[in-house]
């Protein structure tokens, strides 16, 4: 604070940057219809013959999939069976030479929907049919009709296209980010369908909001609206990004680990959009590592994910608003960074308890107020009065400009 300056300064605390909401993912279900072979009408292989060439094109159907290389060898012609008769929109499919249980199915099962966001007209559930304890066939339920989802298909690439096209120049990074901005800016979260399923009611609406149909079209989304949409759109671009579930507050969630130069790095796209009006956007969750999101998110797929290590494009990092050390100078030097850049906020992440600790004091005291000497010399801005947010958890503090 200047000297001379005797005026009361008042300091506005925002209670956070945004709820922890949004922790919704809807479970595999595959009930199981016993019988036996003999009872049981004929199933069907499917190929990639039998597949639309408008699907084939929009799935792009490989082998290249994560989940589907950590699968054995009987699990991966399961997937491919699976893969190709609901890219078909087959009412029964046969798996009976896969040889594989109901524990495997549901492994295979989850993986390829964890792979493979394009297939929003898709249940998250199937039923099946078993012999013994093996899986002879698989009975897909489907949310739209094929000549729907064709349509519904020519709508995506369209958004797609005009979105991914003109920045086909860009860096990886300067992809994911805008890619990360693009969804965040364009897409609401669905507190209405959030709502509902607290109270157990399972709607279209529901699945509209947990697939990539749903957030680039209806522009509403859950958590796994918003994590499937990012994978598929990094995806479509070369950038490897996967779809990962687990718990988070207690509450299934989902989210993304996407590959930069070799490294994973943890994006949470759903708890760094504002759920309500007078709430911001953040980066708190934006190209981490594992240890950050370690403090509320745990991984839960039935296969081995990779090490999320993170490393240099960490979004404060890379942008210069990580804060190692406390230093007012070192403050002042990110507020003017952010304030020349034209931002209207910075965030800024702290390195440990203790730097955090020494920064809220520093706003507490009022001591913070010097930080702003840089902007106000240069560019005449003069600050009484201070709007912040915290993010407790993994330390990080949002000043607006």
């Amino acid at each position: 604070m200047k000297e001379g300056i005797s005026k009361i300064i008042t300091i506005i605390c925002a209670v956070a940057c945004f709820l922890m909401l949004g922790n919704i993912v809807i479970k595999y279900v595959i009930p199981i219809i016993n019988g036996t072979i003999a009872e049981l009408p004929e199933g069907k292989v499917y190929s990639v013959d039998d597949v639309p060439e408008e699907i084939a094109d929009f799935v792009d159907p490989g082998t290249d999939r994560y989940a589907y290389q950590q699968l054995d060898k009987n699990e991966k012609e399961a997937y491919d069976r699976l893969l190709m008769g609901v890219c078909s929109f087959a009412s029964r499919i046969d798996i009976k030479a896969c040889d594989i249980t109901m524990d495997e199915l549901k492994v295979v099962y989850s993986c390829m929907r964890n792979d493979y966001p394009e297939l929003f007209w898709v249940y998250n559930n199937c039923e099946v049919y078993s012999s013994g304890d093996r899986v002879t066939d698989c009975i897909p339920k489907y949310l739209y009709d094929k000549d729907d989802s064709l349509k519904m298909i020519e709508n995506i690439v369209a958004v797609r296209d005009a979105l991914i096209n003109p920045i086909e120049n860009y860096t990886d990074y300067e992809k994911v980010m805008y890619v990360f901005d693009y969804i965040i800016d364009n897409t609401d979260y669905d507190l209405a369908s959030y709502n509902d399923y607290q109270k157990e009611e399972i709607s279209d609406n529901l699945e509209l909001s947990c697939n990539i149909y749903g957030t680039l079209i209806g522009k509403k989304a859950l958590c796994e609206g918003y994590s499937k949409t990012m994978q598929y759109l990094l995806n479509s671009m070369g950038i490897e990004c996967l779809y990962v579930t687990g718990k988070s507050e207690g509450e299934g969630h989902a989210w993304n680990y996407v590959k930069l130069d070799g490294s994973y790095y943890g994006l949470d796209v759903t708890w760094c959009d504002p759920k309500s009006e007078g709430e911001t956007k953040s980066y708190a969750y934006c190209l981490v590592d594992y240890n950050t999101l370690l403090t509320n998110h745990e991984e839960d797929v039935p296969y081995k994910l990779p090490d999320c290590l993170g490393g240099q494009y960490n979004y404060y990092r890379y942008n210069g608003y990580e804060l190692e050390s406390f230093s007012l100078d070192e403050i002042e030097k990110m507020f003017f960074k952010a304030y020349s850049e034209g931002k209207d906020f910075v965030e800024i992440h702290c390195a440990n308890q203790t730097v955090y600790d020494n920064f809220m004091l520093a706003i507490s005291n009022q001591e913070i107020f010097r930080c702003f000497e840089g902007i106000e010399l240069k560019y005449g801005e003069y600050y009484d009065t201070l709007v912040y947010g915290v993010i407790e958890d993994v330390w990080s503090i949002r000043v607006n400009l």
